[in-house]
């Protein structure tokens, strides 16, 4: 065993710090995944303090690595996450039913990307059918997400994916339920997010021919 590694597991014997490690040492996950960061800061952001999705962490390394600059996302809630597709694809349309929350994320948008402000709640699940087809739809948003849910499947195109957000929740699995009945295979990602404690699950909806390759 190395010398650096023989410090570590001495370090957590005789002084039983396995916590403070977590925090300090440079290969912890947390470290890596700037959870502490996210915690401080009260938002969903990365060891560099850029903004990410408020998803498990395991879901967003997954996305990452399969969005190109052809696809066309919305998504039901906007936030931290509206900026970070932004950057990686064609075009991001969020609808959002808080007008304060939507007039912060607006300020910090770039031109590919938009958010409509909706607070009526039949206006808001129907507003992902007003902007044509879509290649990822997001459903993370505070209103009627198993109607959002089929909303969805009929504006997205026929090698779309959906995206279910805290998909372990009770009242959210009605959502996963309906799109497995509708032809959609789940893959989920249970594991740590940003700025919690509290483990939660994202899952991603696809049909055999996807966007992302699945």
């Amino acid at each position: 065993m190395s010398s650096v590694k023989s410090f570590w597991f001495w370090i957590r014997r005789k002084l039983n710090l396995g916590w403070l490690l977590l925090i300090i040492h440079p290969k912890s996950g947390i470290v890596l995944e700037g959870w502490s960061r996210s915690f401080r800061a009260n938002q969903s952001i990365d060891r560099y303090g850029n903004p990410i999705p408020w998803y498990t962490y395991s879901s967003i390394h997954f996305i990452e690595s399969r969005l190109n600059n052809t696809l066309r996302i919305f998504e039901y809630g906007c936030g931290n996450s509206t900026l970070y597709y932004a950057k990686r694809v064609s075009e991001i349309i969020s609808v959002e039913n808080d007008r304060e929350w939507a007039k912060k994320i607006v300020a910090q948008l770039p031109a590919n990307a938009k958010v409509v402000f909706r607070d009526q709640e039949h206006q808001y699940v129907c507003e992902v059918g007003n902007h044509g087809q879509f290649d990822v739809i997001i459903i993370d948003g505070l209103l009627n997400r198993l109607a959002c849910t089929q909303a969805a499947v009929n504006a997205l195109t026929d090698q779309g994916i959906i995206i279910v957000d805290n998909s372990e929740w009770p009242e959210f699995i009605e959502c996963v339920n309906f799109l497995a009945k509708n032809g959609f295979r789940e893959l989920p990602f249970y594991g740590q997010t940003p700025i919690t404690f509290v483990p939660s699950q994202t899952s991603i909806m696809y049909r055999p021919v996807n966007c992302l390759d699945i």
